[in-house]
């Protein structure tokens, strides 16, 4: 209960304040007074009771705002409504659009499309369609390279996306510093093809290598082979020969007959003279 009282007063206290503000505004309005006792000369029977009638007014209007509050019959007051100028136009919708003129006038270029777009406060599908006349696909595809590009920013919201790049000074640093990294990247991508090459090359070389040495292990291999082979057929044939070598036996008897018909037929009388002339 307390809570709804002290809620009562201070709208009351609202109430009496609106009110002190308004007659006060009613009183700048008016045109400055004259000298008192001009006044009370001209109009000797209005005096300082004006003043006590609005402090009773005011009373009164407070204790019936109580009354109200107490029946539960209180109603804010609704602030009066403004008539709106019939004649107001909303000029949201009519925005500048500066376009660079191209070169080509059946077609644009991304560079100008760019050097358009700068100079604009903020940029979307709808400013680039109505700019350039593009379709919506036409449009979110150029909106999606700009933001590539970095010279336009991501989406603030509704649609509209900031700007990165502001001047033709910027641009043409921005697209600058795009071609130098385009050229290292090729660069680049032509000394890894290069290398990769080589690096091809060489292991092509030792799979040759490697093809060459392994037939030559299968040919020596082969001629290994063979050589055993023609080693285990002569052996046999060595082996008996060997054998027959060391395992012939000789006779003392025929031994001692051969030296005496060696010594008999070396003695003159069995020599026989030789002449030409026999010959």
């Amino acid at each position: 209960m307390e809570g709804l009282v002290i809620l009562i007063a201070i709208y009351v206290l609202d109430v009496v304040i609106k009110k002190v503000l308004a007659n006060k505004k009613e009183n700048r309005n008016v045109p400055p007074k004259e000298p008192r006792d001009v006044q009370e000369q001209r109009n000797p029977q209005q005096s300082s009771p004006s003043k006590a009638g609005s402090l009773q007014d005011l009373i009164r209007q407070f204790e019936e705002a109580q009354r109200q509050a107490s029946q539960g019959t209180l109603t804010p007051e609704t602030p009066p409504i403004e008539d709106l100028d019939e004649d107001y136009e909303d000029d949201e919708d009519e925005v500048d659009l500066p376009t660079v003129t191209p070169a080509n006038p059946n077609r644009i270029t991304f560079r100008e499309i760019a050097e358009s777009v700068i100079q604009w406060e903020e940029v979307s599908v709808e400013y680039l369609q109505e700019a350039f006349g593009f379709s919506e696909g036409t449009a979110q595809q150029v909106l999606a390279e700009l933001q590539a590009h970095h010279i336009v920013g991501r989406d603030m919201g509704e649609g509209f996306c900031d700007l990165l790049v502001h001047d033709k000074t910027e641009l043409e640093n921005l697209f600058k510093r795009e071609q130098r990294e385009a050229e290292e990247l090729q660069a680049a991508q032509a000394q890894e093809a290069a290398l990769h090459a080589r690096r091809e090359a060489e292991l092509k070389h030792q799979q040759e290598l490697a093809e060459l040495e392994e037939r030559a292990r299968q040919l020596r291999e082969q001629a290994g082979q063979i050589n055993d082979g023609s080693e285990s057929i002569g052996a046999p044939c060595l082996s008996n020969a060997d054998h027959r070598r060391h395992t012939r036996s000789f006779n003392k008897a025929e031994i001692r007959r051969g030296f005496v018909w060696a010594k008999v037929l070396d003695e003159p009388r069995f020599k026989k003279k030789w002449n030409s002339r026999i010959r």
